[in-house]
């Protein structure tokens, strides 16, 4: 009688077969299915122990947070200190000349006296200082814990005095607002003749103060005193020391302004002064005292 584990040779190869052996392709019988969701369920079956001690973690944990947060709760109310944190205080740099210090000082405690000062809105407070003070060039509102509101104030600076028929002397800035009537620290800065109605707290015609401020600065690259200008339809007017100096608005204003400064400079080697130099047309015109 031949053994179950005896090897069966097939052609050069032996085939060794096994006792109760299933073949994967074999089909399964009910009682296996049996067997095998009990094993799953073996493998997945939680030590009831290993989840008291799981739940009873979270549970200590929820109970610290509750603790720290009713201590925290105490704490606030005992010794009131959110009254700490309310703005009682204002402070405001920069503003002398052109921005009045109790005007801000006050809007800024109406919008934040007595507030928490984490409730302050900075972006919104500073765009309402903005629009009420445009004698500002930029406003900045830090807070200063823990209660106190900082506001730092960037006032504009006069480039020039305006003038027209009516005699009246304001100072303009470079975007051609009007900060006030002339005093007597600014007499020298250089004066332009305006037609319209000046009133200050107002901005100029837009179209006039580009040339002004170009003129004045390319002016000062050349180190010329321009003491006076005055704008025409088609042409502006400048004083260069006693010299008149007419540019048309289609011109190069650098480039005018660097003949100019050539030219005067040449004459004053030659121990000439011009008159009048006129820059309106295809070739430069110089008159002569």
């Amino acid at each position: 009688m031949k053994s179950l584990n005896t090897p069966k040779t097939k052609g050069n190869r032996s085939v060794k077969r096994y006792p109760f052996q299933v073949s994967p392709n074999a089909q399964v019988s009910g009682s296996d299915l049996v067997l095998k969701r009990i094993n799953k369920r073996r493998k997945t079956f939680k030590n009831p122990k290993a989840v008291l001690r799981s739940h009873h973690g979270m549970a200590k944990k929820i109970f610290v947070s509750c603790l720290l947060v009713g201590v925290f709760v105490f704490i606030m109310s005992k010794f009131n200190i959110l009254e700490y944190f309310k703005v009682n205080s204002i402070k405001v740099l920069g503003s002398s000349k052109f921005v009045n210090e109790k005007d801000i000082k006050t809007l800024v405690e109406k919008n934040s006296l007595g507030r928490s000062i984490f409730a302050i809105n900075t972006e919104n407070l500073k765009d309402t200082l903005k629009k009420n003070f445009l004698g500002a060039k930029n406003i900045e509102v830090e807070k200063d814990y823990p209660n106190t509101l900082k506001v730092v104030v960037e006032e504009r600076t006069p480039i020039a005095i305006l003038y027209n028929d009516k005699g009246i002397f304001y100072l303009i800035d470079s975007d051609g607002y009007v900060l006030g009537i002339v005093d007597k620290n600014y007499l020298e800065l250089p004066k332009i003749r305006y037609e319209d109605d000046i009133s200050v707290g107002n901005f100029l015609d837009k179209d006039i103060i580009p040339v002004s401020v170009d003129i004045l600065k390319f002016a000062e690259k050349e180190e010329l005193n321009v003491s006076s200008m005055s704008f025409y339809p088609k042409y502006t007017k400048i004083y260069v020391g006693s010299t008149e100096v007419y540019i048309g608005y289609d011109k190069n204003r650098e480039k005018s302004i660097e003949t100019v400064g050539a030219l005067i400079k040449k004459l004053s080697v030659e121990g000439k002064v011009a008159k009048k130099i006129d820059l309106r047309y295809d070739k430069v015109i110089v008159l002569y005292d």
